[in-house]
C-alpha cells in the first residue's frame, strides 16, 4: 500500500515537471544528452522581432500624419507651394499662386514626400539594438471632398535581423502601404484665398491710385522725400493694413513695404514747370485662417520654435504697382 502511493506520488511529480517544461517550449534529454533552451531563445527572438515590426508600422502611420499635417502647414505659409523661387515672392513670402487642384497637390505632395522619407531615411529602434530598417515611400496625394486622400506606397519591405548568441541569425520581414483619408481644410483655405484675394487686392489698388496722386502732386524732389509722403498717406489706411472677419475666415492684412521713385524730374526753363513722372509700389502680408477653427481643425505641427497644436493660415503678399506722369 505504501509503494502504490510512493508510486502515484513519484508519477504525480513528474507530470507536473513535464507540464512545467512543455509550457516553456524547454527540451531537456534527461538520459545522457545536454539540456537546450535552444527552442525557447529562438520563439523568443521571433517574438521580439514580431512586436519590432509591429511598432514599426505603428511609427509609419503616426508619421504620415505628421508628415501631411506638417506639409500642409508649410505650404500654406508659402501661399500653396512646395518651394519660393526668387520670382514667386520676395523676402520669403509668396505671391498667391494661380494653382488648379492638381498643381496644388503636386505641389503637396513634394512636401509630404520629403517629410515621410526623412521619418524613414533611419531605421527604426524597438528595443535596445532591434533596429527595423524602413524603405523609401513612393507618396500619392489627391483631392478627396473637402480633404485629401493620401498612397503610400513602399520600395522594398520592413525589415528586421536578430543574430543569437549560438552564431544563428534570423530575419523577418513586413509590409506596409497605406491609404489614408484626411479630412483637412488644406486645399479648401487656399480656395478661399483666392476668391477673397479678389476684392482684397482691389482695396490695395484703390488706396495706392489716391497715395500715388497725392505724391505726384506734391513734386517731391527725391526718392527719399517721396517714400516718406508715400508711407504717411497709407499709414492707417485699413485697405492697406487691417484685421477683419469675412465670411467666417479671419483676414489680416499688413503693410510690408512701400517705395516711390522719381522716374522723370525735369524744369521747363522758360515756363518753370515741372515735368514729373513717379513709379511707386506697395507690397501687402495676408493670413487667412478660420475664425473659429473647430477642435479638430488644430494640428501638431513646428511652428520654428515649438511643437504646438495649431490650426491653419494661408500667407502670402500682394504687390501692385502705379506708375504716373506725362
Amino acid at each position: 500500500m505504501r509503494a502504490t502511493s510512493a508510486l502515484v506520488a513519484v508519477v504525480f511529480f513528474a507530470a507536473i515537471i513535464v507540464i512545467i517544461i512543455t509550457g516553456y517550449n524547454i527540451n531537456i534529454r534527461f538520459f545522457g544528452g545536454e539540456g537546450s533552451v535552444h527552442k525557447t531563445n529562438l520563439q523568443s527572438d521571433l517574438y521580439v522581432m514580431s512586436h519590432a515590426l509591429d511598432a514599426a508600422r505603428l511609427y509609419l502611420d503616426t508619421s504620415l500624419d505628421y508628415s501631411v499635417y506638417q506639409a500642409c502647414y508649410e505650404n500654406l505659409k508659402r501661399g500653396g507651394l512646395n518651394f519660393i523661387d526668387l520670382e514667386d515672392g520676395e523676402g520669403g513670402i509668396a505671391y498667391l499662386p494661380d494653382l488648379d487642384s492638381e498643381e496644388f497637390f503636386s505641389e503637396l505632395t513634394e512636401t509630404v514626400d520629403e517629410y515621410f522619407n526623412l521619418y524613414s531615411a533611419k531605421s527604426y529602434s524597438f528595443i535596445g539594438d532591434d533596429n527595423v530598417v524602413l524603405p523609401r515611400f513612393d507618396i500619392f496625394i489627391e483631392e478627396q471632398g473637402s480633404g485629401l486622400e493620401v498612397e503610400a506606397y513602399p520600395y522594398s519591405k520592413l525589415q528586421i535581423t536578430r543574430r543569437s548568441d549560438s552564431g544563428e541569425t534570423a530575419t523577418l520581414r513586413a509590409s506596409w502601404d497605406r491609404i489614408k483619408s484626411y479630412d483637412i481644410p488644406c486645399y479648401t483655405l487656399f480656395q478661399k484665398a483666392r476668391e477673397l484675394n479678389t476684392d482684397v487686392e482691389s482695396d490695395l489698388e484703390d488706396a495706392l491710385e489716391e497715395a500715388t496722386q497725392e505724391v505726384y502732386d506734391s513734386k517731391c524732389e527725391s526718392n527719399e522725400e517721396c517714400t516718406e509722403l508715400l508711407n504717411d498717406e497709407i499709414n492707417g489706411d485699413s485697405r492697406v493694413s487691417s484685421d477683419r472677419t469675412i465670411d467666417g475666415y479671419s483676414v489680416s492684412s499688413q503693410l510690408s513695404a512701400a517705395t516711390a521713385s522719381i522716374t522723370q524730374r525735369i524744369e521747363d526753363k522758360q515756363t518753370g514747370e515741372i515735368i514729373f513722372s513717379i513709379s511707386v509700389s506697395i507690397t501687402q502680408e495676408i493670413s487667412i485662417t478660420e475664425a473659429e477653427p473647430p477642435d479638430d481643425h488644430f494640428y501638431p505641427v513646428w511652428n520654428g520654435q515649438e511643437l504646438s497644436f495649431e490650426p491653419f493660415s494661408i500667407i502670402y503678399i500682394n504687390k501692385v504697382t502705379k506708375n504716373l506722369g506725362p
